[in-house]
């Protein structure tokens, strides 16, 4: 039977926290997402004295998706009135113009003149293909159980979670999981952002959300016996948000590979609106943080 869905076939990626979870450690809200990977982003920072710098590997330990991720829903999904139509639709263009413009600058600074070609390589070609490659080794490395791909190509924070799902598995159970069909993927976000200190010189972080749209199809098999679980046979088509991430060195314009960050969802105006009111919040806390520091020393 076919079933379309916006959640893991049958469970091969299954969350440990409510459905709307689509990996352990990730918020079911946008707004609240966002929060929380600021907050791990700060986590990073307290980790290190001021006088210590943060490493790669801790910033990859401590890595989600960046603050301010907008992901655009289908036309069809976007609020029918027109004041709210048209505040979605401005806000999806802006963000869209933001990150365009913060890759097109970044590119040029690593051109040696004007005239040759970009040397930093951030491409949404290439944002597009690595998504479509990951998404399918996620699914093959989780249906065999093969901890050592899912390391490979998972960030730290989402390996942990796999790996719990892992653990929770019968182990007299294995399965196989496939795509019967590609119905198509697009890039619905491109983002890049350069690390303030004390995260490590010259460090640009590039994420993308890949939405892939497949049917896929899930069976288990008794591991003693090698035959097919009785209706275990699960067929499936569903679009995910599938998000990767890789780094850069803005001196020597070279990158690690991509790796899987989790899946994400589509971001309502309610979501965005929070995100707004959040951040105006850490504007207005800062502006009261540096005249604090002023009062304190004219004391």
């Amino acid at each position: 039977m076919l079933r379309t869905a916006s959640r893991p076939l049958g469970g091969l990626v299954r969350p440990a926290q409510p459905s709307s979870i689509i990996f352990r450690n990730y918020a079911a809200g946008m707004g609240a997402y966002r929060k929380q990977a600021r907050q791990q982003m700060l986590e990073a920072e307290k980790d290190m004295s001021n006088k210590q710098k943060v490493t790669r590997d801790q910033v990859r330990a401590h890595m989600s998706f960046l603050p301010g991720f907008f992901i655009p829903m289908p036309l069809a999904n976007v609020p029918k009135a027109p004041k709210q139509f048209a505040t979605y639709q401005y806000y999806r263009i802006k963000a869209k113009v933001l990150d365009y413009l913060a890759i097109l600058s970044l590119r040029w600074q690593s051109k040696k003149t004007m005239f040759t070609k970009a040397a930093m390589g951030i491409n949404r070609g290439k944002a597009l293909a690595a998504g479509k490659a990951l998404h399918a080794r996620l699914g093959q490395a989780m249906a065999s159980g093969d901890r050592g791909e899912l390391r490979q190509i998972a960030m730290p924070r989402l390996y942990e979670s796999l790996a719990a799902t892992l653990d929770k598995r019968d182990r007299h159970t294995r399965a196989t999981w496939e795509i019967i069909t590609n119905h198509g993927a697009r890039l619905v976000a491109h983002r890049c952002a350069l690390l303030p200190k004390p995260f490590p010189d010259n460090m640009v972080v590039e994420q993308a959300v890949v939405a892939i749209d497949t049917t896929q199809k899930l069976e288990r098999y008794d591991a003693r016996t090698n035959e097919l679980v009785p209706g275990s046979t699960k067929v499936q088509r569903r679009t995910e948000y599938v998000g990767i991430h890789r780094s850069w060195n803005k001196k020597t314009n070279e990158s690690d590979a991509w790796s899987l960050l989790g899946n994400t969802k589509e971001t309502t105006l309610e979501d965005w609106n929070d995100w707004l009111f959040y951040e105006q919040q850490q504007a207005q806390d800062n502006v009261n943080k540096k005249l604090k520091q002023a009062r304190e020393g004219t004391l």
